[in-house]
């Protein structure tokens, strides 16, 4: 799967373009050269592919050195529906990658990703991520790519759509599961005899602060359902106003978890004092959170659910014994 990030860091690009000339004209290459291109596809697991599909590879990471110097990325997916919505955000999800998710019309969406230019810290990381994402874009049927990009202080906009004919490698991601997720699957089960993952996460609607897309649902016996959603150490910029969403709209079945990462001691320390009831709903975990943090804040949920919907209703006012004397005289 990261396939793609190994050929813009192994120089597999350069290679490939003494190979193919605009002009069509012959060209002459070490035998030193050949013999490294060579053991770079065998390496990568592509020596078998035919010419038409190295070619495919090779067009898909020209674009993916490009995106490795992004600022910001735009891109707009229309006539889409909630399948492809979900194969797209699972592959964001799984890069960890950052978005601003809307809809400002119907069947079409919208999505803002961070770039590395964007991050003041772990940007090269992040930019491998960012360009691994990018041939899931390709399995889209309609959309737009628009990235402003910066290179040795030079700034450009850069833009694609599906007309490229650009061709993706990956495969269905449905049936893939991280191993990380298959653990804390495994590990839920073991450890909770209440709460169970369910299968389908449904996008939360935030209205001007677009949708919500949760990392994993929860069903407890009680049919009480809660959402997670996970805020790795990039994600920073989204945290603030997915609590003052929280803060104004306390029924959404929503719990959030924070990388230590992400966020420092003293900088959640001034969101607690700034959003007091939306942080209640946050836990903080390092890398990956575990599983009885995560149980121990839904049962925290669930807990504060039943209180609310039993608290007894308020007993109307006894009348003052001087207005039930009254009422008896006039009655006598």
């Amino acid at each position: 799967l990261f396939f793609p990030v190994v050929w813009v860091t192994s120089g597999i690009v350069s290679l490939f373009s003494l190979l193919w000339k605009k002009d069509g004209q012959s060209v002459t290459i070490t035998e030193e050269e050949f013999e490294n291109l060579l053991d770079t596809a065998e390496d990568e697991g592509i020596i078998d592919e035919s010419e038409t599909e190295l070619l495919h590879r090779y067009n898909t990471a020209l674009v993916q050195t490009v995106l490795l110097f992004a600022n910001s990325v735009h891109l707009t997916l229309r006539g889409t529906d909630s399948g492809e919505l979900r194969k797209i955000v699972k592959f964001m999800k799984f890069f960890r990658l950052l978005a601003q998710i809307s809809s400002p019309k119907p069947n079409t969406l919208e999505l803002d990703l961070s770039g590395p230019g964007a991050l003041l810290e772990n940007a090269r990381k992040y930019g491998l991520l960012l360009s691994a994402f990018f041939p899931a874009v390709l399995n889209c049927k309609r959309y737009t790519l628009t990235a402003d990009v910066e290179i040795r202080s030079r700034k450009a906009r850069f833009e694609l759509d599906e007309k490229s004919a650009l061709v993706s490698h990956y495969g269905n991601m449905a049936a893939y599961v991280p191993e990380e997720i298959r653990l804390f699957h495994r590990a839920v089960k073991e450890k909770s005899t209440r709460w169970h993952i369910v299968g389908d996460t449904p996008f939360i609607n935030m209205g001007k602060e677009g949708i919500c897309c949760p990392d994993l649902s929860f069903s407890n016996p009680e049919n009480l359902i809660c959402h997670l959603e996970l805020f790795h150490r990039w994600h920073r910029g989204g945290l603030q106003s997915r609590l003052a969403f929280l803060e104004e709209n306390p029924a959404v079945p929503l719990i959030i978890g924070v990388d230590r990462g992400a966020v420092r001691d003293d900088e959640f320390a001034a969101l607690e004092k700034n959003f007091p009831n939306g942080t209640k709903r946050v836990f903080r975990f390092r890398d990956f959170p575990g599983v009885e943090t995560v149980i121990k804040m839904l049962d925290k949920y669930a807990e504060n659910i039943n209180k609310e919907s039993c608290s007894p209703e308020k007993a109307p006012k006894k009348p003052a014994p001087g207005n039930k004397a009254k009422k008896k005289e006039k009655l006598s």
